[in-house]
């Protein structure tokens, strides 16, 4: 079981099940952030979706860890 995904020295990729009505592509990717309270601030500011820890540029959504 599991999501099927291919490792590479600085991340991975996972495909995951088509959860919308966009259709196959780049749904989402991970970002290690610096100062993920001033990204979140900026992205506020830039009136971009944002939700917890996740913020939607482009109808991809970027996932701060």
């Amino acid at each position: 079981g599991g999501v099927p995904r291919l490792l590479f020295d600085d991340g991975e990729v996972r495909f995951v099940e088509i959860k919308d009505s966009r259709g196959i592509g780049l749904r989402a990717f991970d970002v290690v952030a610096q100062d993920k309270k001033q990204i979140l601030k900026n992205a506020y500011q830039m009136k971009l979706k944002v939700v917890d820890d996740s913020i939607e540029v482009c109808g991809v959504t970027v996932n701060l860890k």
